[in-house]
């Protein structure tokens, strides 16, 4: 036992290195939280991401877990954990705080939305939202033993829930969903990978403020589709906007009806990623 506890803390703190991790709540969730209570029973299979095939754990000695790897959940759909340092990186952007109330859309089998719970402490929550029967049932067993922690069924972008500080969207998407605006209370973050139909993207994090909505890209990403998270019309939006020009010129996203204009990096259908700046006070 002493061991892999060990074995968690040097885990955790590869991570911080890897990623510049500057929250040590971050550290610290991802020094405690059991990675092998979601991932099923071993041997593993494991991600080579420059030969893209998986490879198998020798054993089912969990060991093998606390690494920065991409482990399969679904090795037939390519559907992994994800990367750890990528989601130490994304949680750290987001100044993550006690208390704060989260809403994960495509959780998994739950192993992050662990952490974020962890990140938020026992007078925070998360609302931990998963589309696939089969994984959903097996996020909320693996989650059962968390009180600050929901698991829903369902698709979501139509999800709503109020007061929320901080929505973390784990699959792309090629349009935004009001629903995940209008949850957000003043200075909460939405964060979605914006992505093209290949399903390469950006990480882009949304602000919300008084006056507006600061937007800005944190790092690239390949990633699943969100269901219901975008059309073909977006797609090509998408596509032609990263073709056109760096997405890190972005500096507001807004919802306020104009004529596409120079200054427009993303022009599409009820919302627009700007290089505008606005006023943040």
């Amino acid at each position: 036992m002493e061991d892999i506890k060990n074995c968690r803390i040097q885990y955790a703190n590869e991570i911080k290195y890897v990623s510049n991790i500057q929250s040590e709540s971050i550290i610290d969730a991802f020094a405690k939280v059991p990675r092998e209570n979601f991932l099923g029973p071993g041997p593993w299979e494991i991600l080579d991401v420059f030969a893209r095939k998986y490879w198998s754990t020798k054993d089912n000695d969990p060991r093998h877990l606390y690494h920065n790897i991409l482990v399969a959940i679904d090795k037939e759909r390519s559907l992994n954990n994800g990367q750890p340092s990528l989601w130490a990186l994304l949680f750290d952007k987001l100044m993550l705080k006690e208390g704060e109330k989260i809403i994960h859309i495509g959780c998994g089998t739950g192993y992050y939305s662990a952490i974020l719970s962890e990140i938020v402490g026992d007078s925070g929550h998360v609302t931990a939202i998963e589309i696939d029967g089969s994984i959903s049932d097996l996020a909320e067993q693996n989650l059962s033993y968390k009180s600050n922690i929901k698991v829903i069924r369902t698709n979501g972008v139509e999800y709503f829930e109020e007061n929320t500080d901080v929505i973390v969207v784990n699959a792309g998407v090629s349009r935004i969903s009001a629903r995940w605006l209008e949850s957000l209370v003043l200075g909460g973050c939405l964060l979605l990978p914006l992505t093209s139909s290949e399903g390469l993207g950006w990480f882009v994090k949304i602000t919300k403020l008084n006056k507006g909505y600061l937007a800005n890209a944190i790092c690239q990403t390949k990633i699943f589709h969100c269901e219901g998270g975008r059309d073909a019309d977006a797609d090509l939006l998408v596509e032609e906007a990263f073709k056109k020009e760096h997405i890190r010129c972005i500096k507001s996203l807004r919802l306020e009806p104009h004529d596409a204009h120079e200054s427009c990096y993303l022009h599409g259908n009820n919302y627009c990623f700007s290089k505008l700046e606005i006023q943040t006070s």
